[in-house]
This record gives C-alpha cells, sequence and structure tokens, in this order.
C-alpha cells in the first residue's frame, strides 16, 4: 500500500504502507492539481495523477482522465480542514464521486497528502475512510495499490512505462 504526501518525510512510514510517495520527488507532470474542467481535458492524453479540488460530476472529465490511464486522488486533508455542514457535504461529494469513478472505470486513490508529519495515517485508517466514502475493504486495499502502479511507472524509461502499460503493438514478450 502506498500514500501520497505533499511534503518528504525522511525515515517516517506509518504501519502498513510500503511506500511514501511526494509531490516534491514526483517526476514532473505527473501531478495536476486542478479545479477547471478544461485543464483536465487537455492533459487527458498524459498518464497523470490528478487531484480535482472541486471534484465536479463531470462525466466527460472523469472519462478523460480514465482513457488516459491517469488516476483521480481523493485526499484525506480536506476532510480534516473541514467541519459541521461543509464537511458533510465534501463526504457527499467524495462518495458520489467514487461511484461515478467506479461507472466509468477511472482509476482512483485515497491519499492523505500530509503536509506535516501528524496528518500522516497509517493503512488502516486510509481504509476506514475508504470504507466511509462507499468501497469495501478490499476495494480500498486495491485502490490504495493504484498509486504504485502509476508513479512506480513513471520513473522508469517511456519504453519500459509503455510495455507496463501493456500499449507497444506488435512486441513480442
Amino acid at each position: 500500500m502506498f500514500d501520497l504526501t505533499a511534503e518528504k518525510f525522511e525515515g517516517v512510514l506509518p504501519k502498513g504502507i510500503k511506500k511514501l510517495f511526494s509531490l516534491k520527488t514526483l517526476p514532473r507532470g505527473l501531478f495536476l492539481q486542478t479545479a477547471s474542467v478544461k485543464a483536465l481535458l487537455s492533459n487527458r492524453k498524459r498518464k497523470m495523477l490528478v487531484y480535482w479540488t472541486e471534484l465536479e460530476t463531470s462525466t466527460g472529465a472523469i472519462k478523460a482522465v480514465s482513457e488516459g490511464g491517469g488516476a483521480f486522488a481523493i485526499p484525506l486533508f480536506p476532510l480534516l480542514e473541514k467541519k459541521g455542514a461543509s464537511r458533510a457535504i465534501l463526504l457527499s461529494k467524495m462518495r458520489i464521486f467514487i461511484s461515478l469513478c467506479k461507472k466509468y472505470n477511472a482509476q482512483f486513490f485515497i491519499c492523505t497528502l500530509a503536509q506535516k508529519e501528524e496528518q500522516l495515517r497509517n493503512a488502516r485508517e486510509l481504509i476506514a475512510v475508504g470504507e466511509l466514502l462507499g468501497l469495501s475493504e478490499n476495494e480500498a486495499r486495491e485502490r490504495m495499490k493504484t498509486l504504485g502502479k502509476i508513479a512506480d511507472g513513471a520513473r522508469t524509461g517511456p519504453r519500459e512505462r509503455m510495455k507496463t502499460l501493456g500499449r507497444i503493438v506488435g512486441d513480442k514478450e
């Protein structure tokens, strides 16, 4: 299981997390944080990790990221920052967004995007958030592996990355 953080944490690994990916160490262009549907659509051909801050239910944008082989980040930190009714509204948006991602076979993962060490969570806590958002325990576990598949694939060269994605036509393995 993997987690994506905003900062780089040296020597800290929460229980059940194999590897922490930091936004600061990801290859350039792999992560997109946006509130704009236009930005998502303009990057639809790229395999990237997307944090869509508005979590709108634009099926076209969800399909575009899915077809490009990207994945949506569902971060925990906005839930921790909100209180009361605004937290309930955000939870509802997240649940609807996840159901649309599942409907259109878009990849997504649950992460902390922690900015401080105290904001890191262990694997069990992230799985519990996934269950709160409508996933089964097994689905939440599988979704946490999505990050590792995409981020580790981006660290290899382009030809190796394409082979792992199964997109080279005519190659005999």
